[in-house]
Parts: C-alpha cells; structure tokens; sequence
C-alpha cells in the first residue's frame, strides 16, 4: 500500500509540473525523489516557488528546493548530448 501511495503522490506531483510549468522536463527520480528543470524564459525562480509553496500540502511535499542550473549541471547537460551525437543516438 505504501508503494502505491507513493507513486500516486509522485505522478500528482508530475502532473502539477506539467499543468503549471508545461515546458518542464523531469530530470532525475530516484525513489521518492524528484528532480525537475523548468526553462527560465520568462520564468522567475520566485514564481516558481511561490506556486510550490501555495501547493505543497496538496501535492504532500515533505520537503522541496528550488535552485537555478549551476554552471556544472549545464556542462554536464552538453557534455552527455555531444557524447549522444557521438554514438548516433540523438533522435
């Protein structure tokens, strides 16, 4: 039952992302954790957080953060799609 509760909740969380941030691609999961990239156009980091923190007990957050890209984050991002180029496999 707690897997399942668990998935829930990150599938609503998934959703509010798509809803709210429709250019958002989730990055990274890993078990009860995610991690989502929102393009800064014309996007605020502080927009970003206030809808989080308006909807954080209905999407059942325990804890969240919000951060800009670091410099590492970006050259690890173009390091991982020249290596896809490399191999052919960038669709």
């Amino acid at each position: 039952a707690a897997f399942c509760t668990n998935e829930l909740r990150l599938r609503d969380a998934a959703t509010f992302f798509e809803e709210n941030f429709p250019k958002s691609i989730l990055r990274e999961r890993q078990d009860s954790k995610m991690r989502f990239e929102v393009p800064s156009n014309g996007t605020k980091i502080s927009s970003v957080f206030e809808v989080i923190e308006k909807n954080k007990n209905k999407l059942r957050l325990s804890d969240y953060g919000v951060s800009q890209t670091t410099l590492e984050q970006v050259f690890n991002t173009h390091a991982a799609n020249a290596e896809e180029e490399k191999l052919g496999t960038v669709d």
